[in-house]
């Protein structure tokens, strides 16, 4: 098991980790107050995502200045909120298209 750095493995793992507890929070938030305006929910949780995505990247970016090989982990976990957001502002259109 020669050429394994720990660290970079430790810091992938703790990203991975903590988007998917954001996500989570998120599911849980939104299952919780399920009311008429459901789709208002929906809509605000996935804006929020598209707008944390790019700083995910840039906290990649500047990471990897201390740290080897965080950026494109970073960047990844960017992109899997980045789809995320999307999918929930989608689905709030979808929602309020047919009257939740």
């Amino acid at each position: 098991m020669e050429g394994i750095n720990i660290n970079g493995v430790a810091e992938h793992l703790f990203s991975l980790g903590f988007w998917m507890f954001v996500v989570v929070i998120i599911g849980i938030s939104l299952l919780r107050h399920e009311d008429a305006h459901s789709y208002r929910q929906l809509s605000v949780a996935g804006w929020t995502s598209i707008f944390a995505s790019p700083g995910i990247v840039a906290g990649g970016w500047l990471f990897e200045r201390r740290y080897d090989d965080v950026f494109y982990p970073m960047l990844a976990a960017s992109g899997m909120l980045l789809c995320l957001g999307i999918g929930l502002v989608l689905c709030a259109a979808v929602l309020k298209r047919v009257g939740n």
